[in-house]
């Protein structure tokens, strides 16, 4: 009977190759690499820092990339594991900055959240990435008569 090797990660932590790539900031969050720094800037503003007082070790991602981490979940909803493995780290380490950093975000970018009546106006139809959906068929209309065979 063959034995199965132990279970090993799919990262090597250890090799010098896989970091020496930047991550393609756009294509994970759709913000560009100046929003993000500004977005962290703003961010350490409001924490001071990602490390407690007194803290043991260092943090596993530095600020740039905690934010990119959190704003990539809140942007394409991914899972916390795929973000681990993406950002070389424990789903446990995403989960705590995504507790952090997710209220710190929208907090600092408030100001920039414009009122929706200033954009759209009082009768404009608001566009969720880019398109116009329908709600269904409307109660007395032919097409709603059709399918519940009225």
């Amino acid at each position: 009977m063959a034995t199965v090797p132990p279970f090993r990660s799919m990262v090597d932590k250890d090799r010098k190759d896989h970091r020496e790539e930047p991550l393609e900031y756009y294509a994970l969050t759709g913000l560009t690499t100046g929003q993000l720094h500004k977005l962290s800037l703003l961010v350490l503003q409001e924490i001071g820092s990602l490390v407690k007082a007194g803290a043991k070790k260092p943090p596993v991602a530095g600020l740039l990339d905690s934010v990119v981490m959190v704003v990539m979940l809140m942007r394409r909803n991914g899972t916390q594991a795929a973000a681990a493995a993406h950002f070389h780290c424990s789903q446990p380490s995403v989960s705590r900055r995504w507790d952090l950093l997710r209220p710190v975000i929208g907090r600092v970018l408030t100001p920039y959240v414009l009122d929706p009546v200033q954009v759209l106006g009082r009768e404009g139809t608001a566009l969720v990435d880019g398109t116009v959906c329908r709600h269904g068929f409307m109660v007395g209309t032919r097409q709603f008569k059709i399918a519940n065979n009225n």
